[in-house]
């Protein structure tokens, strides 16, 4: 029993024992490299890492990255002192060379230093954050070849190599292939929801998929692909002779003609010139520091308890730690201890912590807590914070949804839509924040903006986002043809200060608003029966009025279109914040209703 007990202390404390003096912190450009192997070796680390984000950047199919969350290397010296201070994941034993942790606003990237064959998983899960951020929804094939092609890569002195066989891959393609049309419509569902082998079969022909596809030089093709499928609604068959000119069954064959011809299929590309390990910063760290950096891990790799008493040894140690304070306050905010977790998050707040999450969780304790009577200065203290966590983490879409659903309950509902479209340009696949922008926009009118966004999600492969796309659509339909079905659930507050002050109105003027409103509904529908139609081009220019109507120039094929819009925020921008009209030579989407030979009612456009 005493052996027992003792054996659960050393387990308890085992993290105390990791010893803080030797360990580095190197900051590279996209990386923070925390290592118990030395400065040198943290520095080489920081290196590969960096090299392998820049050759995202360069082979990803967009003219731009967007910014993804901040990303720390945990580099262990070995996998026996990674398993001491991380004995579990997820309540199971760890039984792997490197772990990717998500956190709120941040991963982790958990690796043995001396292990550099086993980083592949790391690279791999930055692969998928990467694409997942960058690309509109894709059909699963390309996600899981993607990830698979990229986590393979590896270096020499001078280059990339990337395409070379995994061999788990090699013996599945050996037994053949899946056929083409089957192929295409059995991955538009869950891989795992297939058999092992099955599974097996699918990951593999991904794979090939993937590398054909980027030693054939066919992105732009697959892009095409993409956007007939998830957003013009073709089959798969369709799709793919449209956009590469081929049957299933052609297709199917170019790729047996490229397994067969794949080992020698290896593409180099160099690394990234100028780049040294001795340009990146590095210091020691303070033991109280790795001790608190620890614990968040440890937070975020389900073992929230250890987590939580290596803190209050911290804090009851260094009483003035903002970052070990703003870490307990969400370590207790996690295990749903809400007053504790406030205490030091405010503490936290008070000693200026540069932790995002300390300001956003603080937001979040008080809209949780607001009363439904709405406060404006709570809504400015609200707002406040989140605008402090969202200098402080530009990528963190938490905050910014929190923020639009603020500044929407403020009746800012223009700011909300702003800051709505940033979280999508960060988080193109997350659907809500989609629903929410539609709800957004039905409420300001604008709804034949709404109608493109619920159309589109009708397709999401998410049962639950397609029946509350059809719901929504029915509302906006409803909102459409009787105004004063709005007017009953718009709120009815007024703000009388700050920043969410709205110009007030007197019960005359209400009922004034009440009878137009009411004179609206009776007058004869004109609805606009036109279909919502959609093309790709290259946006040569625009003519903007500031106060007025936007043409937009786009040459389809050898035809020169225009679409029109009332005004520059009368249309849905996909993939960036707003319409910039300087934008010229530009490849775009267009949704847009027919006016007229090569002329169209825009109803949004959509960027690469």
């Amino acid at each position: 029993m005493l052996r027992r007990f003792l054996l659960s202390v050393v387990c308890l404390f085992t993290p105390l024992a990791v010893s803080a003096q030797n360990w580095t912190e190197v900051r590279a450009p996209g990386f923070i490299v925390n290592t118990e192997a030395g400065e040198k070796r943290g520095k080489e680390i920081g290196l590969r890492f960096e090299q392998m984000r820049r050759l995202y950047a360069t082979l990803l199919p967009r003219e731009q990255m967007v910014p993804v969350p901040a990303v720390q290397v945990i580099a262990f010296k070995s996998v026996v002192t990674m398993r001491s201070a991380l004995p579990t994941f997820q309540s199971k034993p760890l039984a792997t060379d490197a772990l990717w942790v998500p956190a709120d606003d941040r991963f982790y990237a958990v690796i043995d230093a001396g292990n550099e064959g086993g980083w592949n998983s790391i690279f791999r899960e930055y692969a998928r954050m990467v694409l997942v951020r960058n690309l509109p929804r894709t059909p699963q094939w390309f996600d899981e070849g993607f990830v698979d092609y990229f986590g393979a890569v590896t270096t020499n002195d001078k280059d990339f190599l990337l395409g070379k066989p995994i061999p788990e891959y090699e013996a599945a393609l050996r037994r053949g292939l899946v056929p083409m049309e089957q192929f295409l419509q059995e991955t538009h569902l869950p891989f795992d929801s297939a058999p092992e082998e099955r599974r097996t079969a699918l990951h593999a022909q991904a794979w090939l998929m993937v590398h054909y596809l980027f030693h054939a030089d066919k992105i732009e093709a697959a892009t095409d692909y993409f956007v007939a499928t998830m957003s013009d609604g073709l089959t798969p068959a369709a799709a793919l002779e449209r956009a590469f000119g081929m049957t299933p069954a052609q297709f199917g064959e170019v790729l047996r003609k490229h397994l067969a011809d794949q080992p020698n299929r290896v593409q180099t590309h160099p690394l990234p010139a100028g780049l040294e390990p001795v340009m990146f910063a590095s210091a020691g760290m303070k033991e109280y520091l790795w001790r608190t950096l620890l614990a968040d891990v440890q937070l975020y790799a389900g073992d929230a308890d250890r987590a939580i008493a290596t803190l209050q040894q911290v804090v009851s140690a260094e009483p003035l730690s903002a970052g070990a304070r703003a870490v307990l306050g969400a370590a207790l905010f996690r295990k749903g201890d809400h007053k504790a977790a406030w205490e030091h998050l405010r503490k936290a707040l008070e000693l200026d912590s540069t932790d995002a999450r300390a300001s956003f969780l603080a937001a979040q304790f008080q809209w949780e807590r607001r009363t439904s009577d709405i406060d404006a200065e709570l809504l400015v203290s609200i707002n406040e914070d989140l605008d402090r966590a969202i200098r402080l983490s530009q990528s963190y879409v938490p905050a910014m949804e929190l923020k639009a659903q603020a500044l929407a309950l403020a009746t800012n509902t223009a700011e909300a839509i702003r800051t709505l479209r940033t979280a999508i340009r960060l988080q193109p696949r997350n659907e809500r924040l989609q629903v929410e922008l539609g709800q957004l926009l039905r409420l300001t009118k604008r709804f034949d903006d709404a109608d493109a966004i619920w159309a589109r999600l009708r397709r999401s492969p998410d049962p639950a986002i397609v029946a509350q796309a059809e719901q929504e659509a029915r509302m906006t339909e409803t909102w459409r043809k009787d105004p004063l079905a709005q007017l009953k659930n718009e709120s009815e507050a007024r703000f009388a200060s700050g920043k969410w002050r709205r110009p007030e109105e007197t019960p005359k003027e209400d009922d004034d608003e009440l009878e137009k409103l009411q004179a609206e509904r009776d007058k004869p529908i004109k609805k606009d029966l036109r279909k919502v139609l959609n093309t790709k081009g290259l946006l040569t220019g625009s003519v903007c009025d500031p106060k007025g109507p936007v043409t937009l120039q786009v040459t389809i094929g050898a035809k020169k279109w225009r679409f029109k819009a009332p005004a520059l925020h009368s249309f849905v921008v996909i993939g960036a914040d707003e319409f910039d009209c300087t934008w010229t030579n530009l490849k775009v989407t267009v949704n847009y209703k027919q006016s007229g030979p090569s002329e169209g009612d825009l109803v949004s456009i959509e960027l690469p």
